[in-house]
């Protein structure tokens, strides 16, 4: 079942890659609705005492269409769950810059970061060639190479024993292995 979830997770992590735009707005989070829940001084509802909060540090703002995505992922994660686990979400850079947020997950205090390709060539110069200009002749073809296999080796490189951190493709890196599987 965790492994299930996870997988959820990051194939909606993938398809919230090919996304881009830019907005600004102010903070939220997404918070379960599961019993035992209280709402508090914004009105929003607390997760349940038992459910798992799963920390998300983002650096764009809720109008932005990846964050609309990983709302969306939040409430589903949350519906599939019965509560169990809770996405909360911390957009603007409020736990730090994208540097930070890595560092973050790296030491654990934060489960999941989207984060540019760029900071985690400071751990794996191998990343830099997914980031290199013309290497993707269309978002599909992007999505296929991240779906197809080819790069799991890659992203098996980085596990937590080696780096902190693990890479669940493209451009999210979380600390929920050693948690949750």
């Amino acid at each position: 079942m965790k492994r299930k979830i996870i997988a959820a997770i990051l194939s909606t992590a993938i398809a919230l890659s090919l996304a881009a735009c830019t907005g600004a707005g102010q903070t939220a989070s997404i918070s379960s609705d599961a019993p035992a829940a209280a709402e508090n001084a914004d009105g929003q509802t607390a997760p349940a005492a038992d459910a798992i909060v799963l920390k998300l540090a983002f650096n764009q703002s809720e109008n932005h269409p990846q964050y609309k995505a990983l709302s969306e992922m939040g409430e589903k994660l949350k519906e599939q769950t019965g509560g169990a686990y809770v996405l909360e979400i911390h957009p603007n850079e409020l736990l730090g810059s994208q540097k930070d947020a890595f560092e973050l997950v790296q030491n654990g205090s934060v489960q999941m970061a989207m984060v540019a390709n760029s900071i985690v060539e400071n751990v794996n110069k191998d990343f830099a060639v997914l980031g290199l200009p013309y290497i993707y002749d269309s978002q599909e073809h992007q999505k296929n190479v991240f779906t197809s296999g080819v790069l799991d080796q890659l992203f098996a490189d980085t596990s937590a024993a080696n780096n902190g951190f693990d890479m669940n493709p493209p451009r999210v890196t979380s600390s929920l292995s050693n948690r949750l599987l």
